[in-house]
């Protein structure tokens, strides 16, 4: 097979196994990396609009979910592959059903098809792929999982989650050195640093801008030149997209909900809001938070404050840019 077959390819042949059948070649990687607790499942759940992936603080089974955009049905499909090769497909309380995968040893393989509704396929699908959090002490196969994965994936993009609550710890290092070694053999492969969980930084004894050079430093320190970063609120997209969706909040989450859009409100005039269109058709409408009105349009605004929308946008332009183009040149013909 020739270099440029070979190039389109940018997953291995045997990423879904045999028992999943993909177009890989239509395949474009997003790879998901952290240490615990950094807010992996949480931000996944951002980008897919809604709660899928158990988000927790303690440790999970060393599972990996390969999450694969559909654009053209809006039906979540978990695909459970056992070790004696058997495929069962969930379509409904897919919450229950990851968590009891989690739980089950005979489950080696957790693939999900769904909408991804920030994101739109172009020539390639997207596929997320969450791994293990690394530094889980009680279980030392998350690193060999999270390395076996890797192995698997030639080109695409990576999205390194740091959690601005533990920047700069031990493992953190570690895995940044391994990412590094990862990316100079795979040069086809670029990397995005999200800084999730901002909004836990106290901005009376820190400015974000200091905050985050010190992470630009701490990234240069670790063998990334010119690191690319975005901070996001996984955290605050997720609870703004429940209330635009219209779900019912617990009195924790519309606590939550009352900090945080106070923290990313929308300030000064900004005419989309005004618009009425497919895509805003509701902004003038209201909606009720622990008994407080809030109008959609100052809601759809604060989401794009959270980084969350930028983070889509990001990994829609590196979708495009990873499908092959043609290029038109203009020649100028030589007078005689």
């Amino acid at each position: 097979m020739s270099n440029a077959k070979n190039n389109q390819f940018l997953i291995s042949h045997d990423f879904f196994g045999e028992e999943i059948s993909v177009d890989i070649s239509k395949v474009f990687p997003v790879v998901i990396m952290a240490t615990m607790s950094c807010g992996k499942s949480t931000l996944i759940n951002s980008l897919l609009g809604k709660d899928i992936l158990p988000s927790r603080n303690e440790a999970c089974t060393a599972k990996v979910y390969s999450i694969l955009d559909n654009d053209d049905d809006a039906l979540t499909k978990v695909f459970l592959t056992y070790k004696n090769g058997d495929v069962s497909t969930v379509t409904e309380n897919i919450s229950d059903a990851l968590n009891m995968a989690n739980q089950c040893d005979d489950i080696t393989q957790i693939t999900i098809s769904g909408q991804i509704r920030g994101v739109l396929n172009t020539k390639k699908t997207l596929l997320i792929v969450d791994t293990p959090g690394t530094n889980n002490s009680i279980d030392k196969s998350h690193e060999k999982i999270t390395k076996k994965v890797l192995r698997k994936v030639k080109g695409g993009l990576v999205l390194y989650v740091i959690n601005a609550e533990q920047m700069g710890i031990n493992d953190d290092r570690a895995l940044l050195i391994d990412l590094r070694e990862y990316l100079d053999k795979h040069k086809n492969v670029s990397v995005l640093f999200v800084v999730n969980k901002v909004d836990s930084i106290d901005t009376e004894k820190e400015s974000l801008e200091d905050f985050l050079f010190d992470i630009k430093k701490y990234l240069n320190d670790c063998g990334f030149a010119s690191p690319e970063i975005l901070p996001v609120s996984a955290l605050a997209a997720n609870l703004f997209n429940k209330v635009l969706a219209g779900e019912s909040l617990t009195k924790k989450q519309s606590r939550s909900f009352e900090y945080v859009f106070e923290l990313y409100k929308p300030n000064g005039l900004n005419l989309v809001s005004y618009a009425i269109t497919r895509d805003y058709p509701t902004q003038y409408h209201f909606v009720e938070v622990n008994g407080k009105k809030y109008r959609v349009s100052d809601i759809v605004g604060a989401l794009t404050n959270t980084g969350i929308p930028y983070l889509e946008r990001f990994i829609q332009n590196a979708q495009i840019h990873s499908s092959t183009s043609s290029k038109v040149k203009v020649n100028i013909n030589k007078e005689s």
